[in-house]
């Protein structure tokens, strides 16, 4: 039995010219084969559409009702306590979706400590705030 020459599934796909051309200038430009390209933008997609559907599935209000038609505007009573608690989880599913993105798109490291000949780690010094 011969082995398989690649280690992932492969699949053959038809683009229209322009975004071949698209994807071949993209994979210069991020210094990558255009096949790299594609898996990262597959993989992309995929994320944004699990990161949505995880928005929808826990998301803690539904303003609009299934059976409320567009027309309608409907009085929306809340606590400051409730509004706080929607300010917060919007705030909370910014954040994630901010660090998700980053994440996907750039590979992100610690800062490097500080270490003096002996290897021993230096203190950052504190900078006084200007008066």
């Amino acid at each position: 039995m011969s082995e398989r020459r690649y280690k992932h599934p492969q699949v053959n796909l038809r683009l229209p010219e322009e975004l071949k051309e698209k994807i071949s200038s993209m994979a210069e430009r991020n210094k990558r084969s255009a096949n790299a390209e594609m898996v990262a933008a597959i993989e992309d997609w995929v994320r944004r559409d699990e990161v949505h559907n995880f928005r929808s599935e826990t998301s803690l209000v539904f303003l609009k009702p299934e059976n409320v038609s567009e027309e309608e505007d409907l009085p929306v009573s809340l606590t400051q306590g409730g509004l706080n608690k929607i300010i917060n989880k919007t705030a909370e599913e910014a954040a994630q979706m901010a660090l998700y993105i980053l994440t996907s798109k750039y590979e992100i490291q610690p800062k490097p400590e500080l270490k003096d000949e002996n290897g021993k780690r230096i203190s950052k010094p504190y900078m006084k705030k200007p008066t």
